[in-house]
């Protein structure tokens, strides 16, 4: 399996990695938390593994409310895209977070 070439430059103005996924540039902390979730397919990945992942020193509860946080940036930078991030309909911390084709409403 051939891993995509992920496209990186340098923000001019802070000096920042800002890293293409899909045509939409993102900051480091949102690239690799958009990473992990689509890595891990249709199987999708938990709030829980996100928030220990990304923010071991904080409590679940405050991690799983970060995760939840960027999930809502990343899915505002890819509005103007074919793809989402979706946890399922009724929320919680154990349906897993995927990759999907955006849904028409």
């Amino acid at each position: 399996m051939m891993l995509k070439r992920r496209e990186q430059a340098i923000c001019p103005m802070c000096g920042q990695r800002v890293l293409l996924r899909h045509g939409v540039q993102l900051p480091p902390l949102l690239a690799d938390l958009f990473d992990m979730i689509e890595r891990t397919g249709e199987a999708g990945i938990t709030s829980d593994v996100l928030a220990n992942v990304f923010y071991p020193s904080k409590s679940l509860t405050d991690g799983r409310n970060c995760v939840k946080a960027n999930i809502v940036h990343l899915n505002d930078r890819f509005a103007g895209t074919d793809i989402q991030i979706w946890a399922g309909s009724g929320g919680g911390p154990y349906r897993p977070f995927r990759v999907v084709k955006r849904r028409e409403v």
